[in-house]
């Protein structure tokens, strides 16, 4: 990341590498580099800033993490990003904190369903790591009504995992489903705040997105 700040601000004949230049080179190693050549319609815009504002959203509601940056620039495969920081590098997990997670990855679907009444693709990489967080919470760290029991010795067999298992990983993902996107509904100003703020502007830094919501609060 450092010698990517560096080649940031040597290309605009900077004698010394600043602030700005180390945000640039963590949006281009976390998220990819911009595509600039890739032309999104209004309609889309909107739909990207929704999602992300969703995440966004979710995340300061639920305090579980800190937002460092949100962004509708497409970068790498990604047509937008919410880049998050944790406060504490924790090694361990309580089930309350991967529900959480599950939750704010699925905030950018709620958000887009409760804006548009419908939902797109651009869930698809959120859904795929909450089924992850969840399959591990049913059939690994024993944090289901299957009880203590783990499948995890058995992940590289040939062995075939119990339908019930993955019942259960659905009930746990639907009932967050439900939760954050009642949040949402009960912050949906804030949500068409943040949203129109990013269709605005692109990108948000963390401190200006707190600012906003803790301000939409105080109202």
């Amino acid at each position: 990341m450092c010698n990517e700040a560096a080649i940031i601000a040597a290309r605009v004949d900077k004698e010394i590498i600043e602030a700005e230049d180390f945000d640039k080179a963590i949006d281009r190693v976390v998220a990819g580099l911009e595509r600039k050549a890739k032309i999104i319609t209004g309609h889309e815009k909107k739909i990207i800033a929704t999602h992300e504002s969703g995440h966004a959203l979710a995340t300061y509601l639920l305090k579980n993490e800190t937002i460092h940056r949100i962004s509708i620039l497409p970068r790498g495969k990604a047509m937008g990003f919410v880049m998050q920081t944790s406060e504490n590098d924790k090694s361990v997990y309580h089930r309350r904190d991967l529900l959480n997670k599950i939750m704010t990855l699925l905030g950018g679907r709620a958000a887009e369903e409760l804006e548009f009444g419908d939902i797109s693709s651009g869930g698809k990489n959120d859904l795929e790591k909450a089924t992850e967080i969840a399959l591990s919470m049913v059939g690994e760290l024993g944090m289901s009504s299957l009880g203590q029991i783990s499948y995890a010795g058995l992940l590289s067999s040939s062995f075939v995992f119990p339908a019930e298992l993955y019942d259960k990983a659905k009930d746990i993902i639907e009932e967050c489903y439900h939760q954050i996107k009642a949040m949402l509904e009960d912050h949906r100003q804030m949500l068409s705040c943040l949203a129109d703020s990013l269709m605005a502007r692109e990108t948000l830094s963390g401190d200006e997105v707190k600012q906003m919501l803790v301000a939409f609060e105080s109202h």
